[in-house]
């Protein structure tokens, strides 16, 4: 028998019923066939949850190999292309590091060894030395001549002097990087100050030029001396050498030279 409290306060009894339900509900035993359906419900969401989890896995795994895939058949087909194509026209001859031009004018570039009034002294001291007997030590005869002009020496002083040496008596003084670039073809010599060489098939003036007509007249006597038996002034020069023709006329006055590389 189920015990009742009346409440003095007669607006409350639907409160009570409300209650009174709630105990019956709590007292009944459970639905055996809810329970069944609750944890039919329970499984299959579970299962639902973990399957969807696996396909998840499994579409990232995919997705990581798959821009890889795509970037090698890119790469393969970029190589295809670009082998296809055609080569690229020949690069033109580099540029010596020597020369440059500026305002249409060759500008020889490098920078020579100084020297002084005194060090050019003790270079023409040198020089007959050298021309009597081309096989003396340069270094000795540096050494031994330095004295008498009261120069200290050290070793890259005499590299200087001989740097002169090989350009002037070895080579071909001034002219020698003209004569050294691959670039210039033709050299024209049409007096001291005024020199004209034909690069990369355009003439054009270079700032190599020599002190006076004096200076052009003796290395032409140099020339002579070295490849020519005629040292006649106002004469015709006409050297042949292996790769150069030199031709111009032998003056004191108005010495010109030619030079073509072959």
């Amino acid at each position: 028998m189920s015990i009742k409290f009346l409440y003095p306060d007669e607006s409350k009894k639907d409160v009570l019923d409300e209650l009174n339900k709630i105990v019956e509900i709590l007292q009944k035993k459970p639905d055996p066939v809810l329970q069944k359906n609750i944890r039919f419900v329970k499984s299959f969401t579970k299962a639902m949850f973990v399957t969807a989890v696996k396909q998840k896995k499994r579409e990232q795994v995919n997705f990581r190999h798959l821009p890889i895939h795509i970037s090698t058949q890119t790469k393969e087909i970029k190589e295809k292309k670009q082998a296809l194509s055609p080569p690229p026209p020949p690069s033109p001859p580099s540029a010596s590091s020597a020369f440059k031009k500026e305002n249409n004018v060759l500008v020889y570039t490098k920078l020579e060894p100084q020297m002084s009034e005194k060090d050019w002294e003790l270079y023409n001291l040198i020089v007959p030395q050298l021309q009597n007997n081309p096989a003396a030590n340069q270094d000795e005869l540096i050494k031994e001549t330095s004295p008498q002009l009261n120069i200290q020496i050290s070793q890259s002083y005499i590299g200087k002097i001989k740097y002169y040496i090989e350009r002037n008596l070895r080579k071909y003084n001034i002219l020698t990087p003209l004569i050294e670039e691959p670039r210039i073809s033709e050299i024209n010599i049409k007096s001291f100050n005024s020199a004209l060489v034909k690069y990369d098939n355009e003439f054009l003036p270079v700032n190599i030029k020599f002190n006076s007509e004096q200076e052009l007249f003796d290395f032409q006597a140099v020339l002579l001396a070295k490849y020519s038996n005629k040292l006649k002034e106002e004469s015709q020069i006409n050297i042949k050498l292996p790769g150069l023709v030199i031709t111009g006329v032998y003056s004191r006055k108005y010495p010109n030279l030619r030079i073509i590389k072959q």
